[in-house]
C-alpha cells in the first residue's frame, strides 16, 4: 500500500499514526466477515457509539410524574400571582388529558398548544403528553395565515388554548379538530383522574414535540423529535447545574425547541 500525504498539513508521526487505525479497522472487518461476527463485538463499533448508559426514564413527562409523586406540595409553575404545585399541575395534565382522550387524541396525534406564555401553557404541554400525543406549540402571537399553516402541515387533531385566545382560533379555518380550552383552575376543580391505555402510552421513538423552523428561506419546515431524543438531554442538563429549589425564568419563544428544554428540565 502506497499513502501520500500533505507535509504542511501532517508529520510523518500523525500520517502514520491515521494509517495504523485505518489497517485495524480494516483487520477487523476482515475477521469480523470470516467469523461471522456481529457489529457489536466490534470495538470500533464500541468506540464509535460511546458507553451505552441506560436512561432514568423512557419519557418525557414521567421524569415530572415522579418528581410530583415524591414532592406534591412543592411549587413547579408560576405566573404572576398565580402558581401550581407539582401535585396540582400533575392533577391538571390528567384532566386535560381526559378530555383530550375523549375527542379521540390518542399515540401518534398530534395536538397544538396554541396561546401565550401563561401557567396554562403548561398544563398543556403535561396534558398533551399524558395523553400520548405529539406537542405543536404556537405562539397565539403569530399572524393568523402562519398559524394556519402549521395547523394543516402537522395534521393536528385537536387545538389546546386557553379562553382569553378563544376569539384568535375562530379567525382560523379549523374544520372539525377539537378546540380544548384549558383552563388550571377549572381543570383543578373538576377532579377528574387519568389511568393511560393502550391506545395512550407512547414510546421513546414517537415524537415528544414538533417545532417549525422561522420559514426565513421558504415556508417553515416542521422538526418531530422523538422523545428518547429529549430524554437525553434532559438528563445532560441536569448534570449541569439545575437542582431542587432553584427558580428559573422562561424567556424563549414559545415555539422554540430550547422552550421545551427550560420547561421540562426545570420540571424533573
Amino acid at each position: 500500500m502506497k499513502v501520500l500525504f500533505d507535509h504542511s498539513h501532517l508529520s510523518r508521526s500523525q500520517a502514520a499514526s491515521i494509517l495504523a487505525e485505518f489497517d485495524f479497522g480494516v483487520q477487523q472487518l476482515v475477521t469480523a466477515l470470516s467469523d461471522k461476527a456481529t457489529v457489536e463485538s466490534l470495538l470500533i463499533a464500541r468506540f464509535s457509539h460511546g458507553e451505552r448508559v441506560p436512561l432514568p426514564f423512557s419519557l418525557v413527562h414521567h421524569g415530572f410524574e415522579a418528581r410530583a409523586k415524591q414532592h406534591p406540595d412543592w411549587r413547579a409553575v408560576e405566573h404572576g400571582d398565580a402558581h401550581l404545585s407539582y401535585g396540582d399541575l400533575d392533577a391538571c395534565g390528567c384532566a386535560l388529558a381526559a378530555a383530550l382522550a375523549s375527542h379521540g387524541v390518542q399515540r401518534g396525534s398530534r395536538v397544538a398548544v396554541v396561546m401565550q406564555r401563561s401557567i396554562e401553557f403548561v398544563v398543556a404541554l403535561v396534558g398533551v403528553l399524558k395523553a400520548g400525543a405529539t406537542i405543536v406549540p404556537v405562539d397565539s402571537s403569530f399572524p393568523a395565515d402562519r398559524i394556519q399553516f402549521m395547523l394543516d402541515d402537522a395534521s393536528v387533531c385537536a387545538i389546546v388554548t386557553t379562553a382569553s385566545e378563544a376569539g384568535r382560533i375562530a379567525q382560523l379555518s379549523v374544520g372539525d379538530r377539537a378546540v380544548v380550552v384549558a383552563d388550571a383552575r377549572a381543570l383543578l376543580a373538576s377532579g377528574v383522574s387519568f389511568t393511560p391505555a393502550a391506545q395512550h402510552t407512547a414510546t421513546g421513538d414517537d415524537d415528544a414535540f414538533i417545532v417549525y423552523t422561522s420559514g426565513s428561506t421558504g415556508k417553515p419546515k416542521g422538526v418531530p423529535v422523538p422523545h428518547k431524543g429529549v430524554v437525553k438531554l434532559l438528563c445532560h442538563v441536569l448534570q449541569i447545574g439545575c437542582m431542587s429549589g432553584a427558580r428559573v425564568g422562561q424567556f424563549m419563544a414559545i415555539g422554540f425547541d430550547a422552550c421545551q428544554q427550560e420547561v421540562w428540565s426545570q420540571l424533573q
